[in-house]
């Protein structure tokens, strides 16, 4: 090139940096504007906004980069919408990434601004505003947390407008997210790791933060006291815990046995587990009692651990996977605390861990407190680290899983629902992977008896586009893996696989491969109808209609009217499903949906000579069965299949207590006379009755102590009334008449 034309590529590069710089510069200002502007001066805020925009689509890069990290200071707001629904230079997911990695500088930049606005009412308001927009609509939960840490702190103000401020905001991010502000402060677990440790230093800000949660300001203190003890006792020793005793009006003895769980799972996770140090403060406050008190947190310190576990950054990293690093730390832990329950010396041992909680109801009762937070939390971090902990279960459960499947299918099962967050419904696809791998080495039979029931959990993700619904096919992918290794029959029973991908539709042709014939496909179709389940009907009869059009001439041969009755069974078979299958159980778009479709099986079929076609009996029931068969019935037919469905632990529960107490009755049904058995040594009669599949789900109930509280009897009947449900007139008229039904063998099934 030319001297000269050097010479003026030079000089446009320096123009194009000036211009770039320039626009930053003007662009920044523009924003920092937004909050010295009129927060409630609509059309200012719009004009600046439209300036930013026609700012950033000039052709300076830097001041696009600019904008995307600092724009975010107009959260709620007109340079994000205008940006997000037009053409903009930068794409979206570049966009979010950038405004999501700013949003934490740009909390700290109002943060520093604070200070220098005190003299300046309107600026110091309107930035507590800005925080409250922050805390509504970013993505960054560290900023998030900081926004509000921030607005709590100036609660403490003796600027009464700007207390008065800081409260409505926080009550207005509580609002935009559809949650009461107590809610939202106590179940979110990083801000109270912050916030937690100042209140009690700060007397002033405990009293109004108490205040404004309608609580009082001892309540507000037990309810932080996951992070508040653990900070104290690690700062303060035996003078912090007793001073934190004082302020919640008790002795620092109450206060160990109220809470000292918080601080021993602190001491354990600190990546050298160790109790010595919480022993030695232990001694000093508890004196003589250590191995009693010791005894008394051991339970909810397991628990603690275990949800610690599953909320540890490292998961992050880990995309879902169990982080080794972190489960050797737990299992240690756990090893560790209960060798010191029972005061043996052991040398710790992770590989010990799955013996060790199996001695006792340990995992029983971990799962059950799992249960019961998941169904009381709405915070998805919550939920997170419940389900982690589930799967860190599963892991370390090892040949014991089998015990517990019906509660791990409960709890993944909750997990993946529609209504969950994707984070958590990914994270509940991901434990069933680890669930099928643990029971395929552990507990073969099991995954057999339960596959069918795996399969229909992961119906509803599998038709859900993006990170859900790869996570379930990786899921049934495995179950498919594991079953045509283990029990190639049972891929017969798996329910018919949704077509809504390409990759599905090549696993559901792979299965379909192993079914020779048209009629064995149908057969197997025709087992699906048969399933309670809503979902797993309506893929069945979508898969049935598809294989009726495209299988013409096979159906021409099947409806011939020139076949014998013998050969007509499959046709009468088919016809009594589909009926059946009319009926209108549930007015839901998915019901619906399966009557039309059953509506068009039905007239690919045609009309056809009413002799042939005489639908199955429904179902007699049997006026009298021995007591050793009614309870075999009872556990085959009812109790098994609720066990295995169970859609929460509270029904888990009682089924059981009940699978258990009917295994009970074996000593009264195992004889004509009803008396019990003599020799505690003879196997139980009624447990030899059952299929291998039953026997492997209800082994665990044979030496099983649960139990429940008295049922509440009614002493009189009950007239039923318009206003009352059928089926609940008729269930407390049954508890009634199975209350007066006497001791007899029979009695002992009914109160089962």
């Amino acid at each position: 090139a030319s001297p000269s034309l050097q010479k003026k590529q030079h000089e446009d590069a320096d123009a194009r940096r000036e211009r770039d710089g320039l626009a930053a510069l003007v662009v920044q200002a523009s924003i920092m504007g937004f909050h010295r502007a009129s927060l409630t001066d609509s059309p200012s805020w719009r004009g600046l906004a439209r300036y930013v925009v026609r700012a950033v689509q000039s052709k300076g890069r830097a001041a696009r980069a600019l904008l995307s990290r600092l724009s975010v200071l107009n959260c709620e707001s007109f340079v994000l919408a205008l940006t997000v629904h037009r053409d903009h230079p930068i794409s979206s997911k570049e966009r979010m990434a950038a405004s999501i990695f700013g949003e934490n500088e740009v909390v700290k930049a109002l943060q520093l601004e604070l200070p220098k606005a005190i003299s300046e009412a309107a600026v110091f308001q309107n930035i507590l505003v800005a925080l409250e927009y922050c805390s509504t609509s970013m993505r960054n939960v560290n900023a998030v947390n900081l926004s509000l840490v921030i607005l709590i702190c100036h609660l403490e103000s003796k600027d009464l407008v700007v207390a008065a401020l800081a409260a409505q905001s926080l009550l207005g991010i509580a609002a935009s997210k559809g949650q009461p502000l107590k809610d939202m402060l106590l179940q979110n677990d990083s801000l109270l790791e912050i916030l937690g440790p100042r209140l009690p230093r700060k007397t002033d800000l405990l009293v109004e933060l108490a205040d404004l949660l309608g609580m009082k300001d001892r309540a507000l203190l037990s309810a932080c006291m996951s992070t508040i003890l653990p900070s104290i006792w690690a700062k303060g020793g035996v003078d912090g815990v007793s001073g934190l005793a004082r302020q919640l009006g008790a002795t620092p003895q109450q206060l160990l046995l109220r809470y000292g769980e918080h601080s021993l799972t602190a001491s354990f996770m600190n990546n050298k587990p160790t109790m010595e140090e919480f022993l030695k403060v232990s001694r000093i406050i508890m004196v003589d009692g250590v191995d009693e008190f010791v005894t008394s947190i051991t339970p909810r310190t397991l628990s603690e651990l275990i949800l610690e576990m599953g909320a540890n950054q490292a998961w992050n990293s880990h995309q879902g996977s169990l982080p080794e690093n972190l489960v050797e730390l737990t299992s240690k832990s756990i090893a560790m605390l209960i060798r010191k329950l029972r005061a043996t010396e052991d040398a710790v041992s992770s590989n010990d861990v799955a013996v060790l909680l199996a001695e006792g109801d340990n995992v029983t009762r971990l799962l059950k407190h799992l249960g019961d937070k998941f169904d009381d939390q709405a915070a998805k971090d919550s939920k997170l680290k419940i389900i982690r902990g589930v799967i860190f279960l599963i892991h370390v459960t090892g040949k014991y899983v089998g015990r517990h499947l019906p509660q791990f299918l409960v709890l993944l099962s909750a997990s993946i629902r529609r209504s969950a967050p994707v984070e958590v419904r990914v994270q509940g696809l991901i434990g069933f992977a680890y669930l099928i791998r643990s029971l395929a080495s552990f507990a073969p039979l099991q995954l057999g008896s339960s596959s069918n029931q795996v399969a229909v959990a992961l119906l509803d993700s599998l038709q859900t586009d993006g990170p859900v619904g790869d996570a379930a096919f990786k899921a049934l992918e495995i179950l498919v893996q594991q079953c045509r290794r283990l029990f190639p029959d049972k891929l017969r029973s798996l329910p018919p696989i949704p077509q809504c991908s390409n990759k599905l539709r090549d696993l559901s042709a792979g299965l379909m491969d192993d079914q020779n014939t048209v009629a064995e496909k149908v057969e197997s179709l025709l087992q699906g109808l048969q399933e309670e389940s809503l979902d797993v009907r309506a893929v069945t009869l979508g898969e049935l209609r598809n294989i009726l059009k495209s299988q013409r001439s096979w159906v021409s041969t099947l409806i011939d009217p020139n076949r014998t009755p013998e050969d007509d069974s499959l046709l009468r078979d088919l016809i009594s499903a589909l009926v059946k299958s009319c009926s209108p159980e549930i007015t839901s778009l998915s019901s619906i949906t399966a009557q039309q479709v059953c509506a068009e099986c039905l007239g690919i079929l045609g009309a056809l000579d009413p002799s042939r076609v005489r639908l199955n009996n429904a179902y007699e029931p049997v006026r009298y069965q021995p007591p050793l068969a009614l309870a075999h019935d009872i556990l085959i037919n009812h109790l098994i299949k609720l066990l295995m469905t169970a859609n929460s632990m509270s029904v888990l529960d009682r089924v059981t207590v009940s699978i258990q107490d009917v295994l009970k009755c074996d000593d009264l049904v195992d004889s004509k006379q009803g008396a019990k058995r003599k020799s505690r040594d003879r196997s139980n009669a009624l447990f030899d009755t059952l299929p291998q599949d039953a026997r492997a789900v209800v082994k665990p109930y044979l030496e099983s102590r649960y139990s429940f509280g008295p049922l509440n009897i009614p002493k009189h009947g009950f007239i039923y009334n318009r206003k009352m449900r059928f089926r609940v007139w008729l269930g407390r008229w049954l508890v009634k008449m199975i209350h007066q039904s006497g001791k007899s063998v029979l009695a002992m099934l009914y109160h089962a």
